[in-house]
């Protein structure tokens, strides 16, 4: 028998969830609205009274109601839903975490794991496939009903100031921070100076704050040159789409890594 503590899934994804064998009992937790602009302001507390297994802590925070998953049963999960497991007896099942363009929500889960650890998983692709999105807009009609306001602002706050929600332990020089805020640097450099070394600059910055226990020169991640790319095409096109909309273009400012803010 196993039961989980409470957790959303990696990076805001969503999950498609089957039962094949045995059973599983979901417990989901509907915050109320004091817990929710708790979970603005200081997600670490909500999550430790969610752990808490403390009747009183828990009853404050909202509701909490459960599904039983048997075999054949499918669930589908919106991003941000908190939720334990619990599992009184063998079982199999299978599922997967996909995203869907819901980057308000995204955006949410994301600053929670910033600050405390609230998902299941490390969320590794998670800027590459925003920055992939924007990249798509001038190819398909990007209206509000797809793409709302809200989460058009806050894809471009997430692809032009990621170490604002990196994971807690991604951040620093070993992590994801130092890699993403790389990213954006060098795109700007680009911007402002095309005819610049910019690759070059953030291949001493890595240099700099990354140390390699080999020995061996260290080297930008694998995936560098695809998401400068990425976030080279997916800015104007974003732009264009604030253009479109007749919003002016938010000034989203990414501390320089290094730097104090």
């Amino acid at each position: 028998m196993t039961f989980t503590g409470c957790r959303h899934d990696a990076g805001g994804r969503y999950r498609f969830f089957q039962g094949l064998l045995g059973e599983r009992w979901w417990y989901y937790f509907r915050p109320n609205a004091a817990t929710t602009e708790r979970l603005e302001r200081d997600p670490q507390s909500v999550l430790d009274d969610l752990d808490s297994f403390d009747l009183v802590r828990m009853e404050r925070l909202g509701d909490f109601y459960y599904v039983p998953v048997r075999a054949g049963t499918w669930l589908l999960q919106p991003s941000w839903t908190k939720y334990y497991v619990w599992t009184s007896e063998d079982a199999f099942a299978a599922g997967k975490t996909f995203d869907l363009p819901s980057f308000a929500r995204k955006e949410r889960c994301l600053k929670e794991g910033h600050v405390c650890r609230t998902d299941n998983a490390t969320a590794s692709a998670w800027y590459s496939s925003l920055a992939g999105f924007g990249t798509a807009i001038p190819c398909i009609n990007v209206d509000r009903l797809m793409l709302p306001d809200d989460d058009l602002y806050a894809l471009h706050r997430m692809v032009l100031n990621p170490r604002a929600y990196v994971a807690e332990h991604e951040q620093g020089a070993d992590g994801q921070e130092l890699d993403l805020a790389l990213v954006v640097e060098e795109v700007h450099r680009i911007r402002s100076d095309p005819e610049g070394d910019a690759r070059e600059l953030s291949l001493k910055k890595v240099r700099r704050y990354r140390q390699c226990e080999t020995g061996a020169p260290v080297e930008l991640h694998d995936l560098h040159r695809l998401r400068v790319q990425l976030l080279a095409a997916a800015i104007p096109a974003l732009e264009g789409l604030f253009a479109k909309r007749g919003l002016p273009v938010p000034n989203v400012a990414m501390v320089l890594y290094g730097e104090q803010a």
